[in-house]
């Protein structure tokens, strides 16, 4: 078998699946149902609300990802419950674009918030159409703090470059890479 290559022995939702550890060759057993479902990429879609409607086009684009969408008609505690444990719980990508329309803070603080939880992996965009030059400076200031601290992080005017990112980088697909 050459290296990198895996022909697993197909046993309903099992397989056998030949490793090469330390030297060592061994076969063990994966239930790819429990693996596919404990490492199911979710994106939680954070960042400016404020009648925006980056997150309706970002969707339409993913593709085999699963995301949360913490954006409701009508926002009560029981909304705030649930992002907070889909942030927490439930999400392992933490996405938030940032644009013009943003009226408070608090997306920035959840960013350098989330980019400090290694379980974590995030992902920081600013469009940058709008921002006043004081405001745009700032936020690549945010841009490098995240970059430093192992995110990604960009200013970008065009949201179709998150779209490539995410669906390159974190599509879900049937089966799972060994």
């Amino acid at each position: 078998m050459s290296s990198g290559t895996c022909t697993p022995f197909q046993i309903t939702n099992t397989a056998y699946v030949p490793l090469l550890i330390h030297g060592v060759s061994a076969s063990y057993l994966f239930d790819y149902q429990l693996l596919k479902k404990k490492y199911m990429n979710r994106i939680f879609l954070g960042g400016t609300c404020a009648e925006t409607t980056w997150r309706n086009e970002l969707i339409s684009v993913l593709n085999q990802i699963s995301y949360f969408n913490p954006v409701v008609e009508d926002w009560t505690p029981e909304c705030q419950q649930n992002e907070i444990d889909e942030k927490e719980n439930k999400c392992n990508i933490h996405f938030y674009c940032i644009t013009k329309e943003m009226q408070g803070v608090f997306s920035i603080a959840e960013v350098v918030d989330s980019v400090h939880n290694k379980s974590k992996r995030t992902i920081l965009h600013i469009m940058p159409n709008g921002f006043e030059k004081g405001q745009l400076k700032s936020l690549k200031a945010v841009v490098d703090l995240v970059n430093s601290r192992g995110g990604i992080a960009y200013v970008d005017s065009d949201l179709r470059r998150s779209a490539r990112v995410l669906n390159n980088c974190f599509s879900n697909y049937d089966g799972v890479s060994l």
